[in-house]
């Protein structure tokens, strides 16, 4: 392995933490949403701790030293991406905040396993100039940083138009997505009779892990849903969508409410 292709490997690890950190602030609400610790493990392994972990990994990258030592800390995060994604198999990964609809598998954990694997062995074997690391290191947190806000900027000016008010009157059907292990969904799912006579058009409540038709009819039902729930989607009669996806309890409520 040369000096070179360890800057190259360091600085591709880089980007994808700061892409990573970049995409889950962009889209705060639905990064908490849609985060795959649930209970009391999120009070250590919750979404703000995972993000200012990653935030100071990328701090440590990019200031001035010594090039083993950043390895050795890109290694260690993608070892603990690793072990997340093996724990979480099945659930949703809320690693991009909520651009990406996928869930851990084995193929996640392999794939952050090998990248630990190649940074710890290049931190043991190779030195690299410290300046050459340094600026290799800032300009790849700087290019993930930028396609993160780049992706994100498309997504919130479509989604802002899907969730105009003026749309409201084409409804006539809303369907609310949750999940059993939502704990914001459990409130939704109670009280849902309640809810569901707010709203003056007929409105359906779905699990998206306890549907039928297995894995590929649960990912069509959260990319219905925008990549996180609870989120509500307004059809016409016909089944075309018209609105949404409305994320969170307080806008399915508001969506109820305009629509009663």
């Amino acid at each position: 392995m040369t000096a070179a292709l360890l800057a190259l490997c360091a600085a591709a690890a880089l980007a994808v933490v700061a892409f990573a950190v970049t995409a889950k602030l962009l889209d705060w609400p639905r990064t908490q949403l849609r985060w795959p610790v649930r209970g009391r493990a999120a009070w250590l392994v919750g979404p703000v701790h995972v993000v200012v972990l990653e935030t100071v990994v990328v701090l440590l990258v990019i200031t001035p030293g010594g090039a083993r030592p950043r390895c050795a800390v890109l290694a260690v995060l993608f070892l603990g991406y690793g072990v997340a994604a093996a724990v979480l198999r099945g659930r949703t990964c809320g690693c991009f905040g909520a651009g990406f609809t996928t869930r851990f598998g084995y193929g996640h954990a392999a794939a952050c396993f090998l990248a630990s694997g190649v940074l710890g062995a290049a931190a043991a074997l190779v030195t690299v100039p410290a300046h050459t690391a340094s600026l290799g290191a800032a300009d790849a947190a700087l290019t993930g940083a930028a396609v993160a806000a780049g992706l994100w900027w498309p997504r919130a000016r479509a989604e802002q138009r899907a969730t105009d008010p003026a749309r409201i009157p084409l409804i006539e059907r809303i369907v609310v997505y949750g999940s059993s292990d939502c704990p914001h969904c459990k409130g939704l799912w109670t009280h849902r009779e309640q809810l569901a006579a707010i709203s003056a058009h007929p409105v359906e409540f779905q699990l998206v892990d306890r549907l039928p038709g297995g894995e590929n009819a649960r990912r069509a039902a959260l990319a219905e849903a925008g990549g996180a729930v609870p989120a509500a989607v307004g059809y016409r009669a016909d089944g075309q969508r018209v609105y949404g996806p409305a994320v969170g309890t307080v806008p399915i409520r508001d969506l109820l409410r305009a629509t009663g």
